[in-house]
């Protein structure tokens, strides 16, 4: 019989779909700071040279080339060529390119009465990197812990300056539209969207359908703690690149872990507590500013 492999470990949910509990035992690799493979290069404090707790364009470039200078890591059947496909023609470099200015109102409506999940809405999600090489260096920082600072707006409202890196392994192939990680509160650490301090845009990898990840989450959270998802546009430096999953980092900020309904076999959703009932009700995001929290 062969040894149980230490890199696995079992992670049972609990769910109550009709009548009964039903419990699914799924693995889970230890992809986190556990496994060395997938650490990220630790870069960040090493370069601040002021200690001022973010990386200025000077500090950034030389860890650029410390990064530069580490062997690629790819996955095993990834394709040849540079890493994150950059030798790919990129949005921003076409002249067809579709161009969404934040302060048009017609191209960026103010949603209002909104939460950062709603599906029934389409935010979108606009970064102002202060570079135009902003592709270059991200791809360079790339499984690295150091963020590439962005201004970001929520449909057109100033939230404030976000630390942005890309994310994934397989999705971090895709050329044209990669997926982002975003932490709201990099360089403000009491600024948040709805009281979440991340955003995670993913760009569908491998999801002809773009649909997987937020139709799963939106079933899924009718019947047991699930990450709630909705769709968002996504542009950069002023360039449309698609639409992206928003799905909600799982962590002590999320709501949805102990605001999941269980719903019945006749469709009627069946709730706990009052407490889970009144959470479960559509927030509008939280803003001194709308959409912020500072």
């Amino acid at each position: 019989m062969l040894a149980p492999d230490p890199r696995i470990r079992p992670l049972t949910v609990a769910a109550a779909p009709c009548c009964g509990t039903l419990s699914i035992t799924m693995v889970a690799h230890a992809q986190d700071r556990g496994n060395p493979r997938f650490q990220d290069v630790l870069l960040h404090d090493r370069f601040d040279a002021d200690e001022d707790g973010r990386l200025d364009r000077t500090e950034r470039d030389l860890a650029r080339a410390e990064a530069s200078s580490k062997p690629q890591c790819r996955r095993r059947g990834g394709p040849p060529g540079d890493r994150g496909g950059a030798d790919a023609p990129r949005p921003e470099t076409r002249e067809n390119a579709l161009r969404i200015d934040p302060d048009d109102l017609d191209a960026a409506p103010r949603l209002e009465g909104v939460g950062l999940y709603d599906r029934d809405v389409l935010h979108t999600i606009f970064l102002q990197f202060p570079e135009d090489d902003w592709h270059l260096e991200m791809v360079a920082f790339h499984g690295t812990d150091v963020e590439v600072p962005a201004m970001l707006r929520l449909d057109g409202r100033v939230v404030g300056e976000v630390g942005v890196s890309y994310r994934g392994n397989p999705s971090f192939d895709m050329p044209a539209k990669k997926s982002f990680g975003i932490s709201i509160d990099a360089y403000d650490d009491d600024l948040r969207i709805d009281g979440h301090r991340t955003l995670n845009l993913l760009n569908a990898n491998g999801d002809t359908s773009m649909m997987r990840e937020v139709l799963f989450s939106n079933i899924a959270g009718e019947y047991v703690p699930a990450p709630k998802a909705n769709f968002v546009r996504v542009v950069v430096n002023g360039i449309y690149l698609g639409v992206c999953a928003n799905v909600e980092q799982i962590n002590k900020d999320s709501r949805s872990i102990t605001t999941a309904p269980r719903r019945a076999c006749d469709g009627r959703s069946r709730r706990t507590s009052p407490a889970v009932a009144r959470s479960r009700t559509t927030d509008p995001i939280e803003t001194n500013t709308p959409g912020v929290t500072s």
